[in-house]
C-alpha cells in the first residue's frame, strides 16, 4: 500500500471541515478520519512484513469505489483478511503492534465477542454508551475493524447444520451483553438474564467463545465461498465466491491506496445489491459512538461518552 497516513494528521486542508456529496463532516471526524489512516498504515506495514493480504472491507471498500476515499457519513475503516492470515497477523501482533495502540478480540479482552478484531488507538477516544455503561474496563480509542474470511460450506444440508449451530452459540453469547445494558428493552434483557443465568452454570464467556471459533475453523478444506461468517452466521450478503479475492487491485483511499478484489463489481452487488453506486444515507452503521481524537479514553469524560456527547452516526 502507498500511504500518506502520517501525512493526514499533520496536513492543515486535510483535517478542514468540508462538506462531501452535500454532507458536512466536521473538524473533529476529519480527525478520526486521519486517526483511522494511521492505523490502517500500521496495519498494513506488519502486513506487508509478513506476507499478509488484507482487502478493504465493507463501507471502506464502497467509499474507495464511489468517492475515492471515506464515506462522508462514514466514521472508521473495515478490512477483512483470510482466516489463516487474520490468526497470524493476531499472532504477530502480540510482540510487533506499537505500544500505542491495543488489538482488541476475544483473546485479549475479557468478555469481547468472537466475531471479529478491532484495532484501538490507546491515545484517543472513541467509545459507544454500551461500552462505556457495560464494559468500561475495555480498550475504547479510536478504531479500525478487521473481519476473518471463513470458509462456507459447499453443501446445503451441511451449511444449515453448520450456521444454525453459530446462530444458537450467537445468541447465547449475545445474551451475557443484553443483559447487562441499561437501553435494552425490559422482557429482552429479562430473557437475556435467564439465558445467561442458565449457561454460565455450565461454561464461561471465554470458553463458549472459543466454541464458537472451533465451529467456525471446522470447515477445514477449501470451499467456492468464503464470508465474514463468525460475524453474520448464515447471511448471504456476507458470502462471496473464494475467486473473487485471488486477483486484486488498488485503488486510491484519500491519501493512500487500499487492497481489493479485481471484481470488486461483484463484491459490492453481493453486499450492497445493484445500485450501490446511489447514496444512501440513513439508518446506522454503529450504534453511537463518541469520539475524542484528542484525549485517551481515560482523560474524556465518561459522562459525555455515555449521555452522547458528540456523538455521531452513519451508514454506508
Amino acid at each position: 500500500m502507498h500511504t500518506g497516513a502520517v501525512i493526514a494528521l499533520t496536513d492543515a486542508k486535510f483535517l478542514e471541515p468540508e462538506t462531501r456529496s452535500g454532507f458536512f463532516v466536521d473538524a473533529v471526524m476529519k480527525k478520526v478520519w486521519a486517526k483511522d489512516l494511521e492505523m490502517l498504515e500500521v496495519v498494513d506495514e506488519i502486513c506487508q512484513r509478513h506476507n499478509i493480504t488484507w482487502f478493504a472491507d465493507g463501507g471502506t471498500l464502497l467509499g474507495a469505489v464511489r468517492h475515492k476515499g471515506f464515506i462522508p457519513w462514514d466514521d472508521d475503516i473495515d478490512i477483512q483478511m483470510m482466516r489463516e492470515d487474520y490468526d497470524r497477523f493476531i499472532t504477530i501482533c502480540q510482540t510487533e503492534l506499537p505500544k500505542e495502540y491495543f488489538l482488541q478480540w476475544t483473546g485479549s479482552e475479557k468478555n469481547f465477542q468472537p466475531w471479529h478484531a478491532k484495532l484501538r488507538d490507546n491515545r484517543t477516544t472513541g467509545t459507544t454508551k454500551f461500552e462505556t455503561e457495560c464494559f468500561p474496563e475495555w480498550h475504547r480509542g479510536i478504531f479500525i475493524d478487521i473481519f476473518p474470511l471463513d470458509n462456507v460450506p459447499d453443501s446445503k444440508i451441511y451449511y444449515r447444520f453448520h450456521m444454525a449451530r453459530l446462530k444458537f452459540l450467537q445468541l447465547i453469547l449475545l445474551s451475557n451483553e443484553t443483559r447487562r445494558a441499561p437501553s435494552a428493552k425490559k422482557v429482552t434483557k429479562m430473557l437475556s438474564k435467564a439465558l445467561w443465568f442458565i449457561s454460565e452454570r455450565f461454561t464461561t464467556h471465554e470458553k463458549l467463545a472459543m466454541k464458537y471459533l472451533k465451529i467456525v475453523k471446522s470447515v477445514n478444506r477449501d470451499t467456492k465461498k468464503v464470508g465474514v461468517t463468525a460475524f453474520k452466521p448464515g447471511c448471504k450478503k456476507y458470502e462471496w465466491r473464494r475467486a473473487l479475492f485471488e486477483k486484486t487491485v488498488e485503488l486510491p483511499f484519500e491519501n493512500v491506496f487500499v487492497t481489493v478484489p479485481e471484481n470488486f463489481d461483484e463484491r459490492l452487488k453481493v453486499q450492497y445489491g445493484a445500485d450501490y453506486m446511489v447514496f444512501k444515507k440513513g439508518g446506522e452503521q454503529h450504534t453511537k459512538v463518541h469520539f475524542d481524537p484528542d484525549n485517551a479514553v481515560q482523560q474524556c469524560s465518561r459522562e459525555a461518552a455515555a449521555h452522547g456527547d458528540n456523538v455521531v452516526t452513519f451508514s454506508p
